[in-house]
């Protein structure tokens, strides 16, 4: 987290230093009222009118800035070698998001398999981690099924959750997952007609006897041994790393960022 926000003060101030406005990313908003900005082409025209309501409504109500951004690649915008935590905090500074009120920036890279949720200083490390659950739980897993718009629709609507102080919505249900439990449904109601149907004779009742023979067996096989003693050495819990995305460099906001 430390190096993202060394690199990127590096970075502004190589580009101050060089005179450039245009260092960094070259996106461009055409008005300050403009929140989408789909330069990859993910979004239909009702997925962008429905993240302009969110983002309106945030404004209104939370005085929170919320730009969605979209591109094939960050090198096709000045982002090329930089990592996706730069380019979005290059671009929310830019753009001035977190002047005045809690801003937030939504970058989506399609080749380069990355998005980043930024936030401006305001925010605290509990919507860092909140970002984090927003990321993992309702956008990679459809960006990882090619829903890209779903995706980013399902993260702006957490995160209008997460401005207005409200719980996240509920992750769906990994289809794996939701394989699992119509199988297991579906065995479940088998064994229960096969009771009713052949009692103890059914298939169910047979197979609970044989694995409850086989259960007391190895219990039994398994009794104390004396003479013998093992010890167990102490285990620490060790904690690595810290939010996917960290804090963000710059204004000294933070986010989270995700890959698929």
């Amino acid at each position: 987290m430390r190096i993202t926000g060394i690199v990127t003060g590096l970075l502004l101030l190589a580009g101050v230093a060089l005179g450039r406005d245009d260092f960094g990313p070259t996106l461009r908003r055409h008005n300050p009222a403009q929140v989408v900005l789909d330069r990859a082409e993910v979004l239909s025209p009702a997925d962008e009118a429905a993240i302009t309501a969110t983002a309106t409504k945030l404004f209104d109500a939370h005085d929170s800035l919320l730009v969605v951004v979209t591109v094939d690649a960050l090198a096709d915008y000045g982002g090329q070698g930089m990592a996706i935590e730069t380019f979005a905090r290059l671009l929310f500074d830019r753009w001035h998001l977190g002047a005045g009120s809690p801003g937030v920036l939504l970058v989506f890279s399609r080749r380069d398999r990355r998005a980043r949720i930024e936030l401006g200083a305001t925010w605290t490390y509990e919507q860092n981690a909140l970002c984090r659950r927003i990321m993992d739980e309702h956008m990679v897993p459809r960006f990882k099924e090619k829903a890209y718009a779903k995706g980013l629709r399902a993260g702006v609507a957490a995160i209008g959750n997460m401005v207005a102080g409200d719980p996240l919505p509920r992750a769906p249900i990994p289809r794996g997952r939701l394989v699992v439990w119509i199988v297991f449904g579906a065995l479940l109601a088998a064994g229960v007609a096969s009771v009713l149907v052949g009692g103890r004779n059914g298939w169910v009742a047979r197979l609970a006897n044989g694995f409850g023979s086989f259960l007391g067996s190895t219990i039994k096989g398994a009794g104390p041994r004396r003479g013998r003693r093992t010890y167990y050495p102490h285990h620490h819990d060790s904690f690595g790393g810290g939010w996917g995305g960290g804090s963000g460099g710059g204004g000294g906001g933070g986010g989270a960022t995700g890959s698929w």
